[in-house]
């Protein structure tokens, strides 16, 4: 069923996204795999950059970062910034992974960021992330991107055998299920996967996460709601791709960042704390012959990562007021304690441009009495010195293994996105 109104969202090759995109790996590559059909090419960070006005170009950092930038045609006032995160929560699996019990070869994992741990029970999970294997030199071994077609699951405990609602032991209740005692080493299936173009000797390390392997689902009379694993944050980093990949900016550098590990705290060499896009945006004012301090001062960053709506089983949780709604459009976030990072100003600016391009937006703050949770935005902005305004998109269930939101709002915000990009 066609969206009211429609502009941009392609169903289809968003859904796809969604389920292809397991790691923040696979994310990254997903998102360049499409810039590339687009014929926008590659930038060599060791070689020197040849910029052509009105050019597109992007780059990728340690595998899960990329960054993409479009150049108008005249001399740049600027930087637009749309930054997201390609990371969810997730069930890490840790090095010699195999444990045997009862029989069974089970797998021992690490808790990735703040999951909702009762939701990854008796679900199909797919094992995917990336190894690194032996290279020309010791210091420079390669990675590879790997998903087992095995999946795996997490039993649960039968409920005659477990009363009452005791806090799960992750160490204890999630353990994956590989197989039998007989079953092959894990490093075994993961070279027979790269068709022999390595062995298990050849491997000196893994990052490997169980993820959900469900594709997403329309739900709902109306057949706009949706439910998918990894809607926090892979929605906003899909849309700000076709952003990047479809705009034309007037007089400002359009420029897409999606981070790593804002599950964690993003305090890595790929978070949002870290002098990453400071960095590239040197590089790009020096390839484009323009002045950094001027550009900085004219520019603005949206940090987009997802929002809540009210709850209808929970109305309690949300704002007397402010109960942001799915299918009503992105979300503007504030907070007194500046966990987001919008200012009245970043208000204004973003108010005026949902208003000059129809786009509806609605405000989220926490109740006075609830902690609320963290973004990239407040990060992002103290790392290079650029005013950020933090928006999302409503939704439920956030990190849960599948969570739910509404197709409406994801076109909408990758009109947004398109409209910041080049007003």
């Amino acid at each position: 069923k066609p969206l009211k109104g429609r502009s941009r969202l392609d169903t289809q090759a968003f859904f796809s996204y969604m389920t292809t995109a397991l790691t923040p790996y696979h994310a990254a590559r997903k998102s360049q795999d499409m810039l590339v059909a687009e014929g926008i090419p590659a930038l060599d960070e060791n070689a020197d950059w040849a910029l052509a006005p009105g050019g597109r170009y992007f780059l990728t950092t340690n595998d899960g970062t990329t960054i993409a930038f479009a150049l108008p045609q005249g001399a740049p006032r600027g930087f637009r910034i749309v930054a997201t995160h390609n990371d969810s929560p997730a069930l890490r699996l840790k090095p010699q992974p195999e444990i045997l019990r009862e029989g069974l070869s089970m797998l021992n994992i690490d808790v990735y960021g703040g999951p909702i741990l009762s939701t990854w029970f008796d679900r199909p999970l797919a094992v995917a992330g990336r190894v690194f294997i032996r290279g020309e030199d010791w210091a420079h071994p390669q990675s590879t991107l790997v998903e087992l077609p095995e999946k795996v699951t997490i039993p649960s405990l039968a409920a005659h055998m477990k009363r009452g609602d005791d806090p799960i032991n992750p160490q204890k209740e999630l353990l994956a299920l590989w197989g039998t005692s007989d079953a092959p080493a894990l490093r075994e299936q993961i070279a027979a996967a790269s068709h022999d173009l390595f062995t298990p000797e050849d491997i000196l390390a893994h990052e490997l996460y169980l993820v959900s392997a469900e594709a997403p689902e329309i739900l709902g009379a109306e057949h706009t709601l949706y439910a998918s694993p990894r809607i926090d944050n892979l929605a906003n980093a899909y849309a700000a791709t076709c952003a990047i990949r479809d705009c034309q900016p007037t007089d400002h550098i359009a420029v897409f960042i999606s981070y790593q590990h804002e599950e964690i705290g993003s305090h890595t060499r790929q978070g949002a704390a870290a002098s990453l896009l400071s960095k590239k945006l040197a590089r790009i004012a020096e390839a484009t012959d323009a002045d950094l301090r001027a550009l900085l001062a004219e520019s603005v960053i949206l940090s987009c990562d997802q929002a809540h709506a009210a709850h209808p089983n929970y109305p309690e949780k949300a704002d007397p007021v402010l109960r942001p709604r799915l299918g009503e459009g992105p979300v503007l976030k504030l907070a007194a304690s500046h966990s987001y990072a919008t200012t009245p100003r970043g208000e204004a600016m973003l108010r005026a441009l949902c208003a000059e391009e129809n786009i509806p937006l609605q405000t989220f703050v926490n109740r006075a009495d609830m902690r609320g949770g963290s973004t990239i935005g407040p990060i992002a902005e103290t790392a290079c010195g650029i005013e950020a305004i933090d928006v999302g998109n409503p939704m439920l269930a956030m990190h849960s293994i599948r969570e739910l939101a509404d197709l409406h709002d994801q076109d909408a915000m990758e009109r947004l996105m398109g409209a910041f990009f080049t007003r």
